[in-house]
């Protein structure tokens, strides 16, 4: 059996990650940096967040579904005016 491993972050794009060596064995809650919920995958479609440092640092909405992330209309609002 594969191991469980992800990457995530919270809606300040602090990155987090488990099921590494020398990282918690599972997903946690809440950033270590500024408290706020994490997201390890869409909330509609549990699709994984990207594991491209780059594009996990710019991802607001999900590839597959289009969902955003975070509950975070400013947020959304800016993404679509850059799009």
């Amino acid at each position: 059996m594969a191991e469980d491993r992800g990457v995530g972050k919270c809606e300040e794009n602090h990155v987090g990650s488990y099921g590494y060596p020398t990282r918690p064995e599972e997903p946690y809650p809440f950033c270590s940096q500024c408290g706020k919920p994490m997201a390890w995958a869409c909330p509609e479609c549990d699709a994984p967040l990207p594991d491209d440092a780059n594009e996990l640092m710019s991802a607001a909405f999900c590839r597959v579904c289009g969902t955003p992330y975070f509950n975070n209309p400013e947020a959304e609002n800016e993404a679509k005016s850059q799009g």
